[in-house]
């Protein structure tokens, strides 16, 4: 119906070919794509050759053959599988370029979890992990030298160390549900925690001067448990010395949430979450009413009224004199820069408010007037 007017000879297995290369699974839509891409290649041989042989067929339809993306999810069971196994090693790489950032950590995070086929025994079993486990690491490396220097050359060295070559020492079965890389939680967990042991190593700086790797392994549990301690033993009556504690360190109320989220890990637990809610209510109410020296600014607005906000005072020495610049900048305010535009942004608004309604005021006044 197509070839007849266009005197086009295609023979019934040249076509069935094409359709074969050209066809897909995606709906309708991915059919209707497709049956277009064959008709456009029907007219290139009308206007080129009117008779296409199975050799020229077979050589267009090569060119023509579409490589699908197919999700993480369906690339981390094709590496371990016996039919990926059969293919070229340039096929085995190609799943690693599906998408190069994502698959080395599904490949770490499952291989585990497969049986290989190869092994007989347990001993066996450990010597595959072994072997995947230190291609593993490897292809750690070269991402390391990939991302620092730029050189992305060693791209196809990464996919066969973190991809090809564990696929083919853990080729087996894949029974487990392909999960999401666990390592992708735990890296925003760490940065996380290295941001509060960085704030907490700052606000201490008033009383010790430690990294915030000495603050996590060494200061962070005593720290709690200075404060935590008369609160846990005394109840209500110790609620003075916790707070004379945070004072003294220079923390804030968020700082003790922070040291219960550093030092709380399985199987322990958080201490604070022990105590009990009138000990609680009363900490909190008589840490807001003190006022800890502290030698950096609190972020936020002062209230009006107070010459000073909580951060602003500079921690005493132990001659009682002020430390750093606070002595000569005691009459100055921390003022949120912020805060004062939209406030000022605000009062603007107000005011053009205010003249759009006298000046309707005046105008309904002028309308009252001519009407009498």
């Amino acid at each position: 119906m197509v070839c007849s007017p266009a005197a086009v000879l295609v023979g019934t297995g040249n076509l069935s070919k094409w359709w074969r290369c050209a066809r897909c699974t995606g709906g309708l839509y991915a059919t209707c794509v497709y049956t277009a891409q064959v008709l456009h290649h029907m007219y290139i041989w009308s206007i080129r050759d009117q008779t296409v042989s199975y050799d020229q067929a077979k050589e267009d339809s090569a060119k023509a053959e579409k490589h699908l993306k197919m999700s993480p999810f369906e690339v981390v069971r094709k590496v371990f599988s016996h039919e990926t196994g059969r293919q070229s090693l340039s096929n085995q790489l190609d799943l690693f370029f599906q998408d190069y950032s994502l698959m080395p950590l599904f490949v770490q995070e499952m291989y585990p979890r497969v049986r290989p086929s190869a092994a007989k025994s347990h001993v066996q079993t450990l010597e595959c992990l072994a072997d995947a486990a230190d291609s593993i690491s490897q292809s750690d490396l070269v991402e390391k030298r990939i991302r620092s220097a730029n050189a992305w050359g060693l791209l196809p060295l990464q996919g066969m160390l973190s991809t090809v070559v564990p696929g083919m020492v853990m080729r087996g079965s894949l029974g487990a549900q392909v999960e999401f890389p666990s390592w992708l939680g735990k890296r925003s967990r760490q940065t996380k925690c290295e941001r509060l042991l960085q704030e907490i190593s700052l606000h201490c700086r008033i009383m010790t001067s430690v990294s915030k790797v000495a603050m996590g392994l060494d200061m962070a549990p005593q720290l709690q448990k200075v404060i935590l301690h008369p609160l846990l033993t005394q109840g209500s009556s110790g609620v003075p010395a916790s707070v004379e504690a945070m004072c003294a360190y220079g923390l804030l109320r968020d700082d003790l949430d922070s040291l219960s989220e550093l030092c709380s890990y399985p199987p322990k637990d958080d201490p604070f979450l022990k105590l009990d809610p009138k000990t609680k209510s009363a900490f909190t109410r008589l840490y807001n009413k003190t006022s800890p020296n502290t030698t950096y600014s609190v972020t936020g607005i002062l209230k009006k009224g107070k010459t000073r906000g909580a951060g602003a005072t500079d921690g005493p020495g132990e001659d009682g004199e002020a430390t750093g610049s606070g002595a000569e900048s005691d009459d100055m305010e921390e003022v949120d820069i912020a805060a004062l535009l939209q406030k000022k942004k605000k009062a603007k608004v107000a005011d053009s408010s205010a003249k759009a309604g006298r000046g309707g005021a005046a105008r309904g006044r002028g309308r009252g007037g001519k009407r009498r």
